[in-house]
């Protein structure tokens, strides 16, 4: 039991810095003029299938 607590944990812990590392993405894309539909194709571009969900990534992009 304990060790499937630690996978879980783990694995949150992996998709937390994920989100920071795109949120990151999304700033730089912001500053450089990029519009958000551009940084959510480069976002699947560099992330893959484990990028953020649209929504996720137009309402981060909007706070900047």
């Amino acid at each position: 039991m304990a060790v499937a607590l630690a996978v879980v944990a783990t694995a949150a812990v992996a998709w937390q810095a994920r989100k920071f590392k795109q949120r990151i993405c999304i700033k730089f894309c912001y500053k450089i003029g990029k519009s958000a539909s551009e940084t959510l194709d480069l976002l699947k571009l560099a992330f893959g299938n484990e990028n953020v969900n649209k929504p996720t990534a137009f309402r981060w992009f909007s706070r900047y």
